[in-house]
């Protein structure tokens, strides 16, 4: 009776712990696919001397405009439609990506210049945030911070509504 006592004890402690273990690396594992998928298209832009763009898709082979729930994949491409560099799907099952307003909009384009810089689709200097989150868990929320000069990082918080993020300042 002692031991069904302390399993269950147990179980009570560790199984909401393990799943916010899995979760949080859920959110790092697709956090760190976009800032690869960032590195990629700037390095890219420098390699090959012309302007290479990270935008949302959903369809693997085209940008598109993002539905309101969010980023379902990306692609990395020369500009104007040249070949698809890379690709990859956001899994949209447990989380969402959002973008900030620099983003949103303007078929969800982030241009790379040859110099690595990060711009928007109108040659502005672009500071922007992708946001990934699970909603309601605790430390649910990573955010891939891209700032003009072509740099990004992860950051890590909470939102329990899994917010679009604002533009960073």
């Amino acid at each position: 009776m002692v031991t069904v006592a302390v399993v269950a004890i147990t179980l009570t402690v560790a199984v909401p712990s393990f799943t916010g273990l899995i979760n949080g690396n859920r959110l790092t594992g697709q956090a760190n696919e976009i800032i690869a998928a960032f590195i990629l298209a700037r390095t890219e832009a420098i390699k090959q001397n012309q302007v290479v763009v990270l935008c949302h898709s959903s369809d693997a082979a085209t940008c598109s405009d993002a539905p309101v729930a969010g980023w379902q994949g990306w692609l990395v491409m020369r500009e104007g439609g040249g070949t698809v560099i890379a690709s990859g799907q956001i899994n949209t099952g447990r989380i969402k990506a959002l973008a900030s307003p620099a983003v949103s909009g303007a078929s969800d384009i982030i241009r790379f210049t040859p110099q690595g810089l990060a711009r928007t689709s109108t040659n502005g200097a672009l500071n922007a945030v992708l946001r990934i989150c699970i909603p309601s868990i605790d430390n649910n929320v990573r955010d891939v911070e891209l700032r003009s000069g072509g740099r990004a990082r992860i950051t890590q918080g909470a939102s329990a509504s899994c917010n679009a993020p604002a533009n960073p300042s």
